[in-house]
């Protein structure tokens, strides 16, 4: 999995909240090893460590740093993350069906082991956009397939 990629899984779960409930709650963000502080600082060493950014092949040392006082660095790992956010969030627009029925599939069971969401997420490779297509108004517990 690439760096962008780890990033856009990092704010899935905000892209599902955003779709969802109309924007992220406070449980999206929170302490340094929440998914939304991994995904910033996975940004800003795009910019700041790694020499992928902008910028190009470039090292700073102390990257927060340098990011509480750079605007034009907060304006491209900004934009880094709300283009990372955007991604699952359009597979899960596309998605809506199965995610509603694999979220009214874990409220009933209370717990599901990973053979148990497997399906769900095959359903999304399998089907792709055209998954919510298929379930039209029927959102039912089972896969769309």
């Amino acid at each position: 999995m690439g760096i962008e990629a780890e990033i856009c899984h990092d704010l899935a779960g905000r892209a599902a909240e955003t779709l969802i409930f109309g924007n992220a709650s406070a449980g999206a963000g929170g302490p340094a090893s929440s998914d939304l502080s991994q995904a910033t600082r996975r940004a800003l060493a795009i910019e700041t460590a790694w020499g992928l950014g902008d910028l190009g092949p470039l090292w700073m040392p102390a990257p927060e740093t340098v990011l509480l006082t750079d605007d034009k660095l907060r304006t491209r790992v900004r934009a880094r993350l709300d283009a990372a956010q955007q991604r699952p969030g359009n597979i899960l627009t596309t998605q809506t069906a199965n995610l509603l029925g694999l979220a009214e599939a874990l409220l009933k069971k209370r717990r599901m082991r990973a053979e148990e969401i497997l399906p769900w997420v095959h359903a999304v490779q399998t089907n792709g956009p055209q998954a919510e297509e298929a379930a039209g108004d029927d959102r039912n517990v089972h896969p769309v397939i």
